[in-house]
């Protein structure tokens, strides 16, 4: 059978692990049993339940969006629908960020690189969809304007919830003789 996982030192970051054979274990595997993770209010969203909701609330987010764009003019329902998402998104970050701390922008490259994608796309979202009406900006501006299609590119962050799930149940006899 396995081994058991090498976990990193108690007060270290957390990252993906590595096991005495050096398979890279999932982060969700951490948070099911590494010594951190039961110490964190902010744990749930490594868990797979809060993964499904983001991936959800991703789907109706596109759902409304292409809804939307066959409107002349964006119904109320589509704007309080728009900030809804943004400020699940906006949670969703935040959340994360508070749970990983340091590690948030140190580890694994692929691990960076999705959080900095979803730092850019919230940024983007928060710079058009709420500072962006406030402001009065003449067609100089008009560069600022385009990041409302950077919201279509967060059908991509469903990527990294599939990648981030403990997928080994694919790999029993069960499921094998199913497909």
């Amino acid at each position: 059978s396995r081994p058991p996982p090498v976990y990193y030192e108690e007060d270290e970051p957390l990252l993906p692990l590595f096991t005495s054979e050096g398979e890279e274990e999932s982060v969700a595997h951490r948070q099911r049993g590494g010594p951190k993770a039961s110490c964190s209010w902010f744990a749930f969203v490594e868990a797979c339940w809060f993964q499904f909701l983001v991936a959800a609330v991703l789907f109706m987010n596109h759902a409304v969006m292409i809804a939307e764009a066959d409107q002349s003019e964006t119904p109320l329902a589509f704007y309080v629908l728009d900030q809804a998402f943004l400020f699940f998104y906006l949670f969703e970050f935040m959340c994360r960020v508070l749970f990983l701390g340091a590690s948030f922008f140190h580890g694994p490259l692929w691990l960076v690189a999705w959080n900095v994608f979803d730092l850019t796309l919230i940024a983007a979202g928060v710079l058009d969809q709420w500072l962006l009406p406030f402001l009065a900006l003449s067609g100089a501006w008009w560069p600022l304007k385009i990041l409302g299609t950077l919201r279509f590119a967060r059908v991509l962050r469903v990527i990294r919830v599939i990648l981030q799930q403990d997928l080994s149940w694919t790999e029993s006899p069960n499921f094998q003789s199913f497909v």
